[in-house]
Order: C-alpha cells, then sequence, then structure tokens
C-alpha cells in the first residue's frame, strides 16, 4: 500500500513538522508493514545518575537481557580498596544486590550468557594483589563459584559473549609474573574452559573486545602490548576458528576503554580511554570496514570505565572511571542514537509515530 504526502514547511513551521517531515517520507514503509529500519541520526550522551555504586575504576559490566538489567561488579574504590558488592541498575537506578560472592577485587572481566540466562565473572587482582584464576556466575539472585584454574590467574584482560557458538570467549590479560602479557584465546561453555588459539593478536592488557552478532565475529581493540610500548589501536576479528588483523585506520592507540556492540544498529561502540599518555573522551563507531568518530559531547574524559549495552532500551551504559590522577567518577551515562522517524521516542520507527504525527499536526511549539 502506498502513501503519498506532501506540505510546505516554511518559517513559521512549528517544532513537529520541522522533526517529522523525514517521517512522512517513509510513510509507506510504516503503513504498509508496520515497521521500518533506518539510519541512525545523532548520538547523544546524557547523565543519568551520581548516585548509586561508589566512584570507582577497573570493575565489570554485563547486560542480563533475560531480566532486563545492567549487572555490575567490583572494581577499586579508592586506593587500594575493592570492592566486592554487586549492583544492578534497573533502568530508572542502582540497586544493590548482593555483598557475597566473589572476593572483593579489580580487573575482572565478565560476559552475560545469553544461552544459560547467567553473568560469567573470571579472574581479577585480590585485596592481597594475588591474580585469580576463579570463574563464578551470576543468576539474580546468588554467585556460584563454577570453575578455578584454566584460563589461569589473570587481570585486566577481556571477555565477550559468541551467541551463534554459545561461547564465552577470553583473550589476553596480565600474568601474575607481569610482561610478556598474554595473547591466548580460551572459550567457556558453561562447564568448562578450553583453548581455542594461542595464535593472533599480540599479548596485551587493558584491551576491550564485543561480540558482533550480525557478522558472528568477535571484534578486539587495543591494549598495552608491554612495559616502554606504545599502546595499539589494532583491530583484530575473532570468527570461532581464528584471528583475523583487520588492516584499517584505528581510533587512535589507547589502553583503560571500554567497547560494547549496539545489536540495534550493528556497529561497536568505543568510548574513552587513555592515549598513552592523556585521558579521552571520544566516541567511536565500527561498522565491520570503517572506524568512524562521533563527534557529540559527552562525559568527561576517562579511562577505567566499564560499559553495556542495553538491548531492552537500546541504549548503551556507562559507569565510572577516573577523570584526572587518582580522581574516581561514580556517574553514570547514556549514549543513544535518535532513530529518523521516531516522533514518540519508543526507539521504534512504526505505525505508532505516523499517528502520533497525525494526531499533534498544528500542535503549538
Amino acid at each position: 500500500m502506498g502513501l503519498t504526502y506532501s506540505m510546505d514547511i516554511g518559517s513559521g513551521g512549528n517544532w513537529m513538522m520541522h522533526r517529522v517531515a523525514s517521517s512522512l517520507l517513509i510513510g509507506a514503509a510504516l503503513v504498509g508493514t508496520g515497521s521500518v529500519q533506518v539510519s541512525a541520526a545523532d548520538g547523544t550522551w546524557t547523565m543519568l545518575a551520581d548516585t548509586g555504586p561508589s566512584p570507582r575504576v577497573r570493575h565489570a559490566m554485563a547486560f542480563d537481557s533475560e531480566r532486563d538489567v545492567v549487572v555490575l561488579f567490583g572494581g577499586e574504590t579508592g586506593p587500594g580498596v575493592l570492592s566486592g558488592e554487586t549492583w544492578e541498575w534497573t533502568g530508572v537506578r542502582w540497586r544493590l544486590a548482593a555483598t557475597d560472592g566473589p572476593s572483593p577485587r579489580l580487573g575482572p572481566a565478565m560476559a552475560y550468557d545469553g544461552a544459560r540466562g547467567v553473568t560469567v565473572l573470571m579472574g581479577g587482582i585480590d585485596q592481597d594483589g594475588i591474580f585469580l584464576d576463579d570463574t563464578w556466575e551470576w543468576d539474580g539472585c546468588s554467585w556460584t563459584l563454577r570453575a578455578e584454574g584454566n584460563p589461569g590467574p589473570r587481570a585486566v584482560h577481556a571477555m565477550a559473549y559468541d551467541s551463534a557458538a554459545q561461547l564465552v570467549v577470553l583473550f589476553g590479560g596480565m600474568p601474575p609474573e607481569g610482561p610478556p602479557y598474554l595473547g591466548d584465546t580460551w572459550g567457556w561453555n558453561g562447564d568448562t574452559w578450553s583453548l581455542l588459539n594461542d595464535e593472533g593478536p599480540e599479548g596485551r592488557r587493558h584491551h576491550a573486545m564485543a561480540y558482533d552478532s550480525a557478522r558472528g565475529v568477535t571484534v578486539l581493540c587495543g591494549g598495552d602490548l608491554g612495559e616502554g610500548s606504545e599502546c595499539t589501536d589494532a583491530t583484530w576479528e575473532w570468527d570461532g576458528q581464528m584471528w583475523h588483523f583487520r588492516d584499517v585506520a584505528g581510533p587512535g592507540g589507547r589502553r583503560y576503554h571500554a567497547m560494547v556492540y549496539d545489536s540495534d544498529r550493528q556497529v561497536t561502540v568505543l568510548f574513552g580511554g587513555d592515549r598513552c599518555p592523556g585521558h579521552d573522551g571520544e566516541t567511536w563507531e565500527w561498522d565491520g570496514e570503517m572506524w568512524q568518530q562521533v563527534l557529540v559531547d559527552g562525559p568527561a574524559p576517562r579511562w577505567d570505565h566499564a560499559m553495556a549495552y542495553d538491548s531492552t532500551r537500546k541504549l548503551t551504559l556507562l559507569f565510572g572511571g577516573e577523570i584526572s590522577n587518582n580522581i574516581l567518577n561514580g556517574e553514570t551515562w547514556k549514549y543513544d542514537v535518535q532513530c529518523l522517524g521516531d516522533v514518540d521516542g519508543d526507539g521504534d520507527v512504526d505505525t505508532a509515530d505516523l499517528l502520533t504525527l497525525l494526531g499533534n499536526w498544528g500542535a503549538c511549539p
């Protein structure tokens, strides 16, 4: 079914007319199918809260899609002060979910296993400076110790959940003996860790990973390759069997950054980090072919923060980080994108937007 609509928006046109002119151009798709895929317009960072978990660095976050909450664990809340708290962001506020479970630690990695409905945590450094090799799972009620030993004690490594293989993929990190850093790839299937590969990217720490479910690859970017070395901005992708180096211009060498995959727009989002040296406040996106900087105001430059992508609310959530030497931050921010034609602001472009438009025709500014 087609729809033709024309109008003349002059200088006196109200805000609604200007905003939705493009919505009308896609009216045929709206009426004919009930929904339409549209490209992104302007990305926006918005601070949501400055209360909740205490300011911290080197914590971990993951989105629990079954319960629609972002899970946060651990981190360093002050010099030598580590947290063993579990917090959850409900979409409105933070709530303290647990104080028992894994020991207080900094630098663990965490990923949500969508097939089994649990958040998986591995490794880190405890209050005594001991590198940990334990694997825990959070089901929304309690933590369960699932394994010790493999893949070996480490910290400031990275993990992502490969939904196609139904594996949590882990790469790299810092071992107890320090450099050289680890360059091994492991997979957790819910029962055991298996070594998947020991070739590919150079060993590193403070890198970031995210799983691109549209292309079926785990994306790795950045990291610290060793003492005295520059930070890298190399981009690698794991296809489930081997690593592939992507020979593209990157977002600039960095470490301590955070990265998530926006499954709705099918892009990997990167924010902040240490540019070796220097706190960074840039937002970048990777579409599988190129990195592009998003010119947007947002959180103060920082490193050692954490992010998770909330697929229910279609936004990236950021918490914490260090904004200058030893000044920790406790703000919660969201990054989302206004979709062209999303008149009612629900994150979807559908017939409801057309009805909202028609219902507000002639509304005052």
